[in-house]
């Protein structure tokens, strides 16, 4: 699914805000569970297991927020109309200083 005009997924921009809303669940949740004294040892697995799933998301969020940022290939164009792919990127990357 992407927008003809943008290039950009729209899939994957509804999915961040939901992985956005699971990774708050998840921490959420993690702290009620340290908070209820007694419930719950910091060995206890369940813990890690939430711990893991936040991070995760947290870090796939991070990712594709940064893909979505990331210039488009429309943009890559330019003005001329011209391909990326003929000079145009290596060009630009030798100008940022990139190899």
């Amino acid at each position: 699914m992407m927008d003809r005009n943008s290039g950009r997924p729209i899939a994957l921009m509804l999915l961040i805000p939901a992985q956005i809303f699971c990774a708050a669940f998840f921490v959420v949740d993690l702290f009620r569970d340290f908070g209820d004294t007694g419930s719950m040892t910091p060995t206890d697995p369940h813990l890690y297991v939430e711990a893991f799933a936040a991070v995760t998301l947290a870090v796939s969020v991070m990712f594709e927020i940064s893909y979505l940022l990331r210039p488009s290939s429309v943009a890559a164009q330019g003005a001329s109309g011209e391909q990326p792919g003929h000079g145009q990127c290596r060009r630009a990357r030798r100008d940022r200083g990139a190899f």
